[in-house]
Formats: structure tokens, C-alpha cells, sequence
């Protein structure tokens, strides 16, 4: 159940494999490709951070002819071999009839003859002009590895340096005198914003204004009205990095960075629906701690108020069941009660545990992480200057083996049994999928963490204390 919505979410954008299988527009592309020994060639392109096949065509004298009625997407665009190994790519704008022709002798890029697209002529430029720089820099790092004179060391780095602000130059003039290119706005998209001089200082207030400046800054190129973000390669990279690296990993952060970008996609109906399953999906399988409440948080927001026909019913309903089963989990809740059968066949309550903290560990004695687990707990337990329970939920049937394992192990806590309860299914109550699942209390039994391991929760509950 943990990752319902994820699976429901895969099943929309993939029928097979890596490549989901498109409905074909209006285009007549050409490929001769001199060498290749394929039969069958496959167009594709990109849709976020996912790959599609658009389109399939077999040789046909050594052409391969792609056609179809209406238009296609504008943005960056692939050929796949038979063996679905992309040979190159190439871009497509307002006009989507011309010839690419090439051969295997060296690159493909490097060989491609263009005719009629101007925009393809200039995409393949500069690959061909950057594929240069890099062989140039690769060669001076050589050099340099061998290089032991600092002069000469010196004056290959700045030749280095000069080939960089050479490349930077390139794309900022390529963005004045191409402004609606595909490669302007990819440029735009990489752009990094340029922290002020006055912030570039090394002392820790400077460096804090730095950072918030540059997280303030982060979307500054970037146009989100553009529906060609998401046939580019980099923008899905780009909100990944957002979200993995530039803000700080607290679901509150999250949220708000969320809000900021659905926001800002208002009205470009394809990359807000794209972004809003992203997203969620995202928060929803993520192993932050906390950040089922950015999940939570999209759904309320952003769901409820706004399913539609490209909503379907059921999934709408599985989604708003999966949340409503995590919302009382969340950090900060209070932990349900649970209610159940201990060794000697009373009822014990879990609000009956008076600790400063409490783990409540739900665990087989079949299992060999809950085994390893359980005897870091107890350590822990019996270490720690604060007074920890363990409310110890055993999920398997077999009360003999259980009870047998308990003697044992000289488990000293409460130990009671997930199959003889008073309260609702431990399953859902505690949104229990496997063993060992772990969930630390306060004395006021509000959740203050969950999902932890047991050599985390010493330095976790250290860290609270303070």
C-alpha cells in the first residue's frame, strides 16, 4: 500500500520497458543514416525526466521517413536503434518538414548535413562547436597531470578558463540573436544565477546570504510558461536538484517550494499537470522523514480542489484513501492507541507507557533486520540517561514461537501481540507494510519520528533533548 499512488502514477506514463508509445502528429522527417544496417529505426523524445518512442519507420532505400498528420511537440528530439540505443538528437520547431543525413564513419553529429531547417542547422553547430571545446580542455587536463613547472601549470589553467568563459559566450550571444531557439531555452534553463560580489566573501553570514540569494534566485532564467520545459532533457534535472540539493530537506521547505513552482506553471496546463503527479509522487515515496506531509499537503491543495476528466475516479479516490490513512501518522500527531494481548493474555495499552520517550516497534521474530534491530534497542534501553519503553508489536501468529523468543532474548519491555487487539488493525492504524517498523514517541505519545533505525534514534533523541 506504501507505494499505491507511485504504481498508479507509473502506470499512466509507461506501457512497456523505458519508452511509452505516443499517438502520432502531423511532421514528414527524413533520416539517411550511410553505414547503419537497422531495418527500423524509432523517433523519440523526451517528457520530463521519462524517454518516449514517438514514432516508428523501416528502411525504405536507405531512407527512413517519418510522417504523420498535425503537429508534434516542439522541443529536443532522438533516433533509436533497433536496439533502442540513441544514435542522436535534434530539435523541432514550427516547421517539422527536412532532411538529416549522416553515417557511422566517425559521429553522427559530427557529419550531419541538414536541408530545410535552419533551426537544426544551428543546434547541430553547436554541438559541433562545443564537442571541439571539450576535446580541447580534455587534452590540456592531460597535459596538466604531467605538468610539474607551476608557471606552466599556471598558464594551462587560465588557457582552460578561457576556453569556459569562451563556451559561456557562445550561448549568451546564441540567446540574443536566437531567442526563441530550443537551445535558448535550454541555456536559460542551465543558467545559474550569479551570486553579487558583496555575498562572495568566506564568513558564515556571508555565506548564508550567498546561499538564500541563490535559492531566492534559483528560477530566475527560467520561463515556466514555455510548453517546451518538458521536451528538453534538463528541466526535470533542474527541479530535481531544486528540491535534492538547493533547499533544505524539511517537509515545510518542501511545501513551499512546491507552492512556488505550481504556481508559477499556472496556465501552461501540460507541465502543471506533469509537475502536480511529479510532485506528489515524489513527496509520496520519499525516504525524508516528514515528508508525507508535503504529500498530504499537495493532494489537500492541489487534488481536492482541482479533479477533473484527467483525473480518472478511482484514481482520485485511491489517492485521497492513501492520505487520509497517513495524515494521523504525521509528525507532531498523536500516535493512535493501540490496545493489545500481551504474553500472559491481558490488554495492555500503549497510552499506558510512561517514559520520556517511547518506541513503538512493530516486528517478527522470523526476521532477521527486526533480530539485529532488537538488539540495538535493547543496548539503547538500557544506556541512555533518558527512560525509553518499547512497546514491542509482534505481527506474526505463532504465539508459542513468540513467546519462546521473548524468554529468550530476555526481552524486558512491553511486549504484546498485532493479531489480539481491541483497537482497529494495527495495519492501518500505524500504516504497517513490513518488518521492522519503527515509531519514537514522546511523553505526550505525539510522534517525533518514524522510520528510523535503532542506531539512529540515540543521536535523533539526543539532538531533540537540546
Amino acid at each position: 500500500m506504501k507505494r499505491l499512488f507511485y504504481i498508479l502514477l507509473t502506470v499512466t506514463f509507461f506501457i512497456t520497458g523505458n519508452f511509452k508509445i505516443s499517438a502520432q502528429a502531423a511532421y514528414d522527417i527524413s533520416f539517411i543514416i550511410d553505414g547503419l544496417e537497422d531495418t527500423v529505426l524509432y523517433m523519440g523524445s523526451y517528457w520530463g525526466d521519462k524517454m518516449m518512442i514517438d514514432d516508428t519507420s523501416s528502411r525504405h532505400n536507405d531512407t527512413f521517413v517519418f510522417k504523420g498528420s498535425g503537429s508534434l511537440d516542439q522541443g529536443i528530439y532522438f533516433v533509436v536503434d533497433q536496439n533502442k540505443n540513441k544514435l542522436f538528437e535534434f530539435c523541432i520547431d514550427e516547421n517539422q518538414s527536412f532532411i538529416l543525413s549522416t553515417d557511422t564513419t566517425k559521429n553522427f553529429m559530427g557529419n550531419m548535413d541538414v536541408k530545410g531547417s535552419r533551426s537544426n542547422e544551428l543546434f547541430f553547430d553547436y554541438q559541433n562547436y562545443t564537442a571541439d571545446l571539450f576535446y580541447k580542455v580534455q587534452e590540456l587536463y592531460k597535459v596538466l597531470e604531467n605538468e610539474e613547472d607551476k608557471n606552466k601549470q599556471d598558464s594551462i589553467k587560465q588557457l582552460i578558463s578561457d576556453i569556459n568563459v569562451k563556451n559561456v559566450t557562445y550561448k549568451n550571444e546564441f540567446i540574443i540573436r536566437h531567442p526563441d531557439h530550443i537551445l535558448s531555452l535550454i541555456f536559460l534553463i542551465l543558467k545559474e544565477p550569479e551570486i553579487p560580489d558583496s555575498l562572495n566573501s568566506q564568513t558564515p553570514d556571508s555565506k548564508k546570504r550567498a546561499y538564500n540569494y541563490y535559492k531566492k534566485n534559483y528560477w530566475q532564467y527560467v520561463n515556466f510558461s514555455d510548453p517546451r520545459l518538458l521536451k528538453t532533457p534538463v528541466f526535470s534535472k533542474k527541479i530535481n536538484r531544486y528540491f535534492n540539493q538547493v533547499i533544505s530537506k524539511h517537509p515545510d521547505s518542501a511545501i513551499s517550494a512546491a507552492d512556488y513552482i505550481m504556481n508559477s506553471c499556472k496556465g501552461n496546463e501540460k507541465i502543471y499537470r506533469y509537475l502536480l503527479f511529479d510532485l506528489t509522487s515524489t513527496f509520496e515515496q520519499s525516504n525524508i522523514m516528514g515528508y508525507d506531509k508535503a504529500f498530504v499537503h499537495m493532494v489537500d491543495k492541489y487534488f481536492k480542489d482541482d479533479h477533473s476528466e484527467w483525473i480518472s475516479p478511482s484514481m482520485y479516490d485511491n489517492i485521497t484513501e492513501r492520505v487520509e490513512r497517513i495524515r494521523p501518522l504525521l509528525l507532531g500527531e498523536f500516535a493512535p492507541e493501540l490496545i493489545l494481548m500481551d504474553t500472559l493474555s491481558k490488554f495492555k495499552s500503549l497510552y499506558e507507557e510512561k517514559n520520556d520517550f517511547t518506541i513503538v516497534l512493530f516486528w517478527t521474530f522470523s526476521c532477521g533486520e527486526c533480530k539485529r534491530e532488537i538488539e540495538q534497542l535493547q543496548e539503547l534501553k538500557n544506556s541512555e540517561k533518558y527512560k525509553i519503553g518499547v512497546f514491542a508489536v509482534n505481527t506474526d501468529t505463532n504465539l508459542a514461537k513468540w513467546k519462546n523468543y521473548i524468554t529468550k532474548n530476555n526481552l524486558n519491555w512491553t511486549n504484546v501481540n498485532g493479531t489480539r487487539s481491541i483497537t482497529k488493525d494495527y495495519h492501518i492504524l500505524y500504516d504497517v507494510y513490513k518488518t521492522p517498523t519503527v515509531y519514537l514517541l514522546d511523553k505526550k505519545y505525539r510522534i517525533i519520528a518514524k522510520h528510523l533505525e535503532a542506531d539512529q534514534i540515540r543521536n535523533f533523541i539526543q539532538n531533540y533533548d537540546h
